[in-house]
């Protein structure tokens, strides 16, 4: 596990635009990091908002 290697930041990558799934997953990622960690989703580029 990431964390017991002493790993205290995770990023997420989107794969529903920061919907739904994307919220459920940062949830079970936070719960399996635990307090000390800090866990958010990637930010959205340009690029990516461009192209929806």
């Amino acid at each position: 596990m990431l964390t017991r290697d002493g790993h205290r930041r995770f990023v997420l990558c989107r794969v529903d635009n920061g919907g739904m799934l994307d919220l459920e997953r940062l949830g079970a990622a936070r719960y399996a990091a635990g307090l000390q960690s800090k866990v958010e989703l990637e930010a959205e580029t340009s690029a990516a908002a461009a192209a929806r």
